[in-house]
């Protein structure tokens, strides 16, 4: 791997200011606002696949009764 020159006119070094307490706030909510979301797509997906698999289970139970 090689190291990558700096040109002369550009500067690879960034400094970020601090963020404002609004900022931070605004921040904070939309976090707990997509991990509100994903919690409530993962529970969905798990009560599917619940739902799903005790269906595939009635089905092969009537299917077995049938041939009995």
């Amino acid at each position: 791997m090689k190291l990558i020159k700096e040109p002369v006119d550009v500067d690879f070094i960034i400094e970020s200011k601090p963020w404002s307490e609004s900022e931070v706030n605004e921040l904070r909510l939309i976090m707990r606002k997509t991990k509100a979301d994903a919690t409530k797509k993962i529970k969905k997906k798990t009560k599917e696949n619940k739902l799903s698999a005790a269906h595939s289970q009635n089905v092969s139970v009537n299917t077995a009764r049938q041939l009995l």
